[in-house]
């Protein structure tokens, strides 16, 4: 995990510039339709690495199955549906403990 946002929910560029620097390390940002989808993968990520890399290789994969030479704004949203649909899966309510998904919420916070 790598900081992307302050205490008071606003962009730390360190981070989001670390980052950045890590994913130029294992790709060309050129393969990007623009730069503003890459701050976006980041700061959606929460700072996981694992989450950047899975939303831009599906990104990445959306991208080619459509035949598309860049990742645009369109794979960046499939991208990143299809993570937040599998964390909604993961905290989801446990019926036979009866644990509620507000419950998960709370102790999250």
């Amino acid at each position: 995990m790598i900081k992307v946002f302050t205490k008071e929910n606003k962009e730390f560029t360190e981070g989001i510039d670390t980052i950045r620097t890590i994913i130029q390390k294992r790709m060309a940002l050129t393969l990007f339709k623009d730069e503003e989808i890459v701050k976006r993968i980041i700061k959606k990520s929460g700072g996981c690495l694992w989450d950047i890399f899975r939303m831009i290789k599906d990104a990445a994969d959306q991208a080619i199955d459509r035949g598309q030479g860049r990742i645009d704004d369109e794979d960046y949203e499939a991208a990143y549906n299809a993570l937040k649909n599998d964390y909604n899966h993961t905290i989801s309510e446990n019926k036979e403990k009866g644990i509620k998904v507000e419950e998960y919420y709370e102790t999250l916070a």
